[in-house]
């Protein structure tokens, strides 16, 4: 098929699958020439693996290399995945046969909160009771009161059909979910997947894949001076230097940079100072053009630049400014 044809065919019944999975698993049957009638099915589980993969912050694209580490990791969590599966549904088959069937079990269990029985809100009750006053032995009764059934324990993160974010609930220990839970974590930690593409590999088969980068969208504020927004970016080994340019736009994009500003430079760093030495910018009136003039003067003898007028660094310093404020409040 040619590759405009195998695009159409691909994307006919995509169901639920993301435009952008869908075109992330048509290129690399493209490059890889895989365009046979035979080759469209594969294609669609692919993009199915690249949206729930991609669900939980990953970011950069997935290289062809990454499939083949995949794969390897898969093979060596499936005797542990298998064990997850034979506790919670008593079979090692996947038991749901699609993400949205999966989906829709995990809402469900999730309503099943557990009412403590008598015996175990005695049990509590007595706990803490001996808790109190007992310092040197509070760490380990507050560990036994945690045990009793009911306790709430680590979230569930899970992907659902055509969403990019990732939804998260909260399990009860001694649940199936819980039990889900834990093991995604650990099977998370030690492979890299996201623990939602662990969950949907348990549940429905869908096999994750390991993406190139993965970024962390925090916002840090401090009273009296805004906030500011950083992204942790964490990369892959076997990112290309194109795939890192890619990312760098991402980055840029999620931080609110306009795609083509220009870096800020000793220029900048020295406007600020020349403003500051000579007391300030001053208010809309008299004296501002006296003011930007001496600035002007200070600037060209000082540091070499080659303003003209007065307007130079005026004009330069108030979109610093306006740039600064814009990287340091509203989120941005």
């Amino acid at each position: 098929m040619r590759p405009a044809e195998f695009r159409r065919s691909v994307r006919k019944q995509a169901g639920g699958t993301p435009r952008w999975a869908l075109d992330a698993a048509c290129n690399h049957h493209v490059e890889g020439r895989h365009t046979d009638h035979a080759d469209v099915a594969g294609c669609r589980v692919l993009a199915e693996r690249f949206a729930v993969s991609h669900a939980e912050g990953a970011a950069g694209g997935f290289a062809p290399g990454l499939l083949v580490a995949s794969d390897h990791l898969i093979d060596a969590i499936t005797p542990e995945v298998d064990r997850v599966r034979r506790e919670v549904f008593r079979t090692t088959a996947p038991s749901f046969p699609s993400l949205a069937r999966a989906t829709a079990w995990i809402r469900g269990e999730a309503k099943k909160r557990p009412v403590a029985t008598q015996a175990a809100r005695h049990q509590s009750r007595k706990l803490m009771e001996k808790a109190v006053g007992l310092a040197d032995e509070a760490a380990r009764l507050v560990h036994a009161w945690a045990t009793v059934p009911g306790w709430h324990v680590i979230p569930l993160a899970y992907a659902t059909p055509g969403a990019e974010a990732v939804t998260r609930l909260p399990t009860w220990r001694g649940s199936k979910l819980s039990q889900l839970a834990a093991a995604a974590r650990d099977l998370a930690h030690s492979t890299g997947f996201s623990e939602a593409a662990v969950v949907a590999y348990i549940l429905a088969g869908i096999r994750p894949v390991l993406p190139v980068a993965r970024l962390t969208t925090s916002i840090r504020s401090t009273r009296g001076i805004g906030a500011s927004r950083w992204v942790t970016v964490e990369l892959h080994s076997a990112m290309t230097p194109r795939e890192f340019l890619k990312l760098y736009d991402r980055v840029r994009a999620e931080l609110g940079v306009r795609p083509y500003a220009k870096p800020l430079t000793s220029v900048h760093q020295a406007l600020r100072e020349a403003v500051k030495t000579l007391g300030g910018e001053p208010a809309r009136g008299s004296g501002r053009t006296a003011f930007w003039e001496r600035v002007r003067t200070l600037m060209n003898q000082q540091h070499g630049t080659k303003y003209t007028t007065w307007r130079g660094p005026a004009m330069r310093y108030q979109r610093l400014t306006e740039r600064l404020k814009s990287e340091t409040n509203g989120g941005q």
